[in-house]
């Protein structure tokens, strides 16, 4: 590189030299940008389609929710230059979430293993593996087939609570109806508590199936009560009445904290002894006759328990 010496004595780069320096720096940082560029689109392009899958299938079958994401971080994988890092972002900020109080289950894998099998088979195409990335796809195919057979058409979300109704009394304060009463929950009735939000899709698609259980015990010691959270009193006053509830707003999200509701729908069956026993999260439309059957039973069964 040519050098020079300045009239000071000191050894310095010529003009040559000196344009070849800032071409490599600039060179250098136009790469660092364009890396975080890559990445940054990356995780883009992950959470859109995880949101996707999620909003705008969500009242559809919970298959198309998984087929959804698989096509949709196939399609990442090829628009994105690291597609493996968006989906590292999006399992960690999942797992985030676990720590926090949030119920990760099974249902949470199947989803991340269908992103990752998106993700796979884009990544050897790109690798000029075809045959292996053509047998990576069927399988995910046959994948997809299994778990509708062995796991989702017997899915499940029920799992043990161990609240009572001494929860709900000491938030009542926080519970606020439309003409700003607060509730009052007795131990002689069994309560359907159920946490929904206007703009969630799962939680409109289960009112019928709610509705269809207020009518076939409407003159029993049963009550269905909505929980509005997760969005504005306004929200409530405008547009949250049900023929088959009694609806309140959770204000501040107090209730939701406190019984550690962070999804909705989610669903607690309170005994006429006070005691929770059953939380349901989320909501399945394939298993909606299933839903109504085993939900009918245990609320039959409560009503008479002595």
């Amino acid at each position: 590189m040519p050098a020079i010496l300045n009239t000071r004595g000191v050894v310095g780069l010529s003009g040559d030299g000196l344009a070849k320096v800032n071409v490599q720096l600039a060179t250098k940082m136009k790469e660092k940008i364009a890396l975080i560029g890559w990445v940054l689109l990356s995780i883009l392009l992950s959470f859109a389609g995880f949101i996707l899958a999620q909003w705008q299938t969500a009242d559809g079958p919970v298959t198309i929710n998984f087929a959804t994401l698989f096509f949709a971080f196939l399609l990442s994988s090829r628009l994105a230059k690291y597609p493996f890092i968006g989906l590292i972002v999006l399992v960690l900020v999942d797992f985030g979430m676990l720590f926090l109080g949030n119920e990760l289950n099974v249902f949470h894998f199947i989803q991340f293993s269908f992103c990752l099998l998106g993700v796979s088979v884009m990544v050897l195409f790109k690798l000029k593996y075809y045959k292996s990335s053509i047998t990576l796809f069927i399988a995910s195919l046959i994948y997809l087939f299994v778990i509708k057979s062995v796991y989702i058409d017997q899915l499940n979300y029920e799992y043990e609570d161990k609240s009572d109704l001494s929860a709900l009394n000491e938030n009542r304060g926080f519970l606020i109806g439309h003409y700003n009463e607060h509730p009052t929950f007795n131990s002689d009735t069994v309560y359907l508590v159920n946490f929904s939000f206007r703009n969630c899709l799962p939680c409109r698609q289960k009112k019928r199936a709610i509705k269809t259980l207020s009518k076939q015990y409407k003159h029993s010691p049963f009550k269905i009560i909505e929980i509005h959270t997760f969005e504005s009193m306004e929200i409530f006053q405008e547009s949250y009445y049900f023929d088959y509830a009694v609806t309140y707003h959770d204000s501040l999200n107090r209730l939701a904290q406190t019984l550690k509701v962070l999804g909705a729908p989610t669903e607690i069956i309170f005994s006429k002894k006070g005691k929770a026993v059953r939380r349901s999260n989320g909501y399945n439309s394939e298993a909606e006759a299933s839903y109504i059957e085993s939900t009918s039973e245990l609320i039959k069964k409560l009503i008479h328990e002595k």
